[in-house]
């Protein structure tokens, strides 16, 4: 089931599910190591509500806007 990153449980291992951003957004994620398929975990919530985000050893921030857009299942 595939929920929205601002529903998704902090510390759990999720993985991104097909984008729904648009084509700058998308590869700006890329280039930070989010990319459909890919695991990661959520490590924080922002004041602002944004995420922080561990992706292998690199910690990456997610503003609130892209965390109501991208789309993430949790991993079991």
């Amino acid at each position: 089931m595939l929920l929205t990153l601002k529903d998704a449980p902090l510390r759990s291992t999720l993985v991104l599910g097909p984008g729904l951003v648009q084509a700058g957004t998308s590869q700006r994620l890329a280039v930070l190591g989010l990319r459909p398929g890919i695991a990661f975990q959520l490590v924080q919530k922002t004041a602002g509500g944004g995420r922080m985000a561990r992706i292998g050893q690199s910690r990456v921030a997610i503003g609130a806007e892209l965390v109501d857009q991208l789309k993430v299942e949790v991993s079991r």
